[in-house]
């Protein structure tokens, strides 16, 4: 469990630092398009991404079954089948040019299987171990956010 805790918390840390860099480039796009953003309101996008990632890995570990049949059923017809072929291709090219992304993604995943596994071992229900998971990671996350902005007030305070 304390690896799970100290990886969500990296992931928080890391995710806060390359938020400069992600509004920079965002608002830069933005304005090409001919249209502003909020700085602000683009860091709360990409916390909220954060949650919604972490969430995303919880539930598909409590899951596994269901999403399988739900992939499954999802390419019943040819139609179907070929769109599902365009999408796995679409994300394998995402994968293959940002591996850095892909490796964190996979660091998070593992540690997520690492607990769940561990929990699974003690006897627990299954709902049980997924809310336990879920808050180990939300608190780990929580914590990175929280100590990269602590640990750099001075760049907060002035806005950048």
């Amino acid at each position: 469990m304390v690896f799970l805790f100290l990886t969500y918390t990296v992931f928080g840390w890391l995710l806060v630092q390359g938020n400069e860099e992600f509004s920079h480039w965002a608002m830069e796009t933005a304005e090409i398009w001919g249209f502003s953003l909020n700085g602000k309101i683009l860091s709360m996008i990409l916390l909220g991404l954060g949650l919604g990632l972490i969430c995303l890995i919880a539930v598909g570990l409590t899951l596994p079954f269901t999403l399988i049949r739900f992939v499954k059923g999802a390419i019943v017809s040819d139609k179907k089948a070929f769109g599902a072929v365009l999408l796995w291709a679409f994300i394998f090219v995402l994968l293959v040019c940002r591996i850095d992304l892909v490796a964190r993604l996979l660091v998070m995943l593992a540690a997520a299987i690492l607990a769940r596994l561990e929990l699974e071992k003690v006897g627990l229900s299954e709902w049980t171990v997924f809310v336990i998971i879920l808050v180990v990671c939300l608190i780990g996350y929580a914590s990175g956010v929280l100590g990269f902005i602590f640990t750099h007030e001075n760049l907060f305070l002035q806005g950048h």
